[in-house]
């Protein structure tokens, strides 16, 4: 325990020194009010025009799914980059505290912060009655995105400046998410080769009381590779 509060009080002292860390980490908590406020706004002010009602499932499908995990992946992502730079993850393969431990407790900070923020988000934007039940399992998937990420900056980019056009890129990632919304079956199905596309799927299909359980199942297999994949070219990289 000693060992992990020392760990958890040197992540904050890192997180707390760059500002756009802190950036990431806060984001999500103020837009999540915010969008309780101004999507209503909207759709009271377009009433004539559109109705907005029929999006707010997938509005709050982002925001409490996506969001989260996306942002707090590249933060540890950012993380890596700069232990890696400076050495320190090379060091850990010669201590005591194996490096294997040391990502599974860097990695599982964001899964669990993950996972507790998609019920407060939902329950702050408010725009829909959620389905508590299979809420659980979904956000559980979802957040296996934070890892990912994280894994995915840290592997795909050789620094920090690197690093911010990979999560420009990583984007698509979120995008496909959104874009699958408008998309009728089958060409849905495209979008499958997105991890986002799961949770948000899954989601959808528990608000219209659709079988959501075969796109937590598919999902977990495609983050489960997506995830190993990832982990294996970022071993190569330390490795050299």
């Amino acid at each position: 325990m000693g060992m992990l509060h020392s760990l958890t009080l040197t992540e904050l002292r890192n997180l707390n020194r760059d500002a756009l860390l802190r950036t990431m980490v806060l984001l999500p908590w103020l837009l999540a009010p915010l969008m309780a406020w101004v999507i209503p706004l909207f759709a009271h002010a377009l009433a004539d025009r559109i109705d907005l009602r029929p999006y707010y499932g997938m509005l709050t499908s982002f925001f409490s799914l996506l969001l989260m995990p996306q942002l707090l992946g590249y933060v540890i992502g950012f993380m890596l980059l700069d232990e890696r730079d400076d050495g320190t993850l090379t060091v850990l393969q010669v201590t005591p505290l194996s490096l294997e431990r040391y990502l599974l407790y860097k990695l599982s900070l964001p899964f669990v912060v993950s996972i507790g923020a998609a019920y407060v988000f939902v329950a702050v934007v408010g725009l829909i009655d959620p389905p508590y039940g299979p809420l659980l399992p979904i956000a559980l998937l979802a957040a296996l995105e934070a890892p990912l990420f994280a894994l995915m900056l840290a592997s795909l980019a050789g620094n920090k400046v690197q690093g911010l056009a990979v999560m420009k890129g990583l984007g698509f990632f979120g995008l496909a998410a959104i874009a699958a919304y408008f998309t009728p079956m089958p060409w849905q199905w495209f979008w499958a080769i997105s991890p986002t596309y799961w949770p948000v799927r899954a989601f959808w299909a528990a608000l219209a009381g659709e079988a959501w359980i075969p796109y937590v199942v598919g999902g977990l297999a495609v983050h489960l590779l997506y995830l190993w994949a990832m982990w294996r070219r970022f071993r190569v990289i330390l490795s050299r």
